[in-house]
């Protein structure tokens, strides 16, 4: 099973090729790809001779290094073959169920009734190297 960690939006997404995941909203038009650059976590399976798996798990120390962390460094050519890559494509913007919150101040005739509908968007893991 290749997957990976990231953090987005403050939190901690579990992320596997070809599924479909809801977050935050991410301000980015319908079909523009992206990039995850806060990696934790990598896990690739690799097959040898004889069907044997060999598991190779990258930690991040905070996160893994990406291109754009070569390029702030100023040694971007002799690092791009370790580079880790996480590719999505934002697939619809929506908003999510509708959440009501009741305030009431008892023996005051105070009472609030408010809603609120968080804003996500859905997105698909299009490229996991």
């Amino acid at each position: 099973m290749v997957y990976a960690i990231v953090e987005n939006n403050g939190k901690q997404l579990w992320l596997e090729l070809g599924r479909i995941y809801t977050t935050e909203r991410v301000s980015l038009p319908l079909g523009c790809e992206f990039r995850f650059n806060r990696i934790l976590l990598t896990n690739e399976e690799e097959t040898r001779e004889g069907g044997v798996n060999k598991v190779k798990i990258k930690i991040g120390r905070p996160y893994i290094p990406t291109i754009e962390w070569f390029k702030n460094r100023g040694d971007e050519n002799n690092s791009l073959k370790n580079e880790t890559i996480i590719k999505a494509r934002v697939l619809n913007h929506l908003q999510g169920k509708k959440l009501l919150i009741f305030k009431m101040k008892s023996k005051k005739k105070m009472k609030r009734t408010m809603g609120h509908r968080q804003l996500i968007s859905t997105f698909i893991v299009s490229e996991l190297t």
